[in-house]
């Protein structure tokens, strides 16, 4: 197992805890995603999925960061509840879209970010 592979399934591991994460898939072309000097081509569809989820990506962060200070306040976690269930929404979407490489790197680069924000 190679070393992409190994924190692949560790992140998926820590983040199922929280958000289901499932393996993804898709098709590249068209829109292109530059990454720590890395080009990740991404077809339309793909792309329109990734602004969907950098968004929500960034408020389940917020509310992580609350949580850990707030950690019994209801209406953050009533947010955590609605930003997993929004997630968990997406799984059969996203794990279409892991078959691709390119989304699959891309993606974990922007979880891998998530998770540097989040700790």
């Amino acid at each position: 197992m190679d070393s992409y592979e190994s924190t692949r399934r560790s992140f998926i591991r820590k983040l199922g805890l929280t958000m289901g994460v499932a393996a993804m898939s898709g098709a590249a072309s068209g829109a292109k995603i530059v990454e720590s000097n890395i080009e990740f081509r991404l077809s339309t569809e793909q792309q329109n999925f990734m602004d969907q989820y950098e968004v929500w990506m960034d408020q389940f962060v917020e509310v992580i960061k609350a949580r850990k200070t707030q950690p019994n306040d209801l209406e953050i976690n009533k947010k955590l509840m609605q930003l997993s269930e929004q997630h968990q929404e997406w799984q059969k979407e996203v794990k279409g879209y892991m078959e691709d490489e390119n989304f699959a790197r891309h993606y974990m680069v922007l979880t891998q970010r998530m998770t540097d924000e989040i700790n």
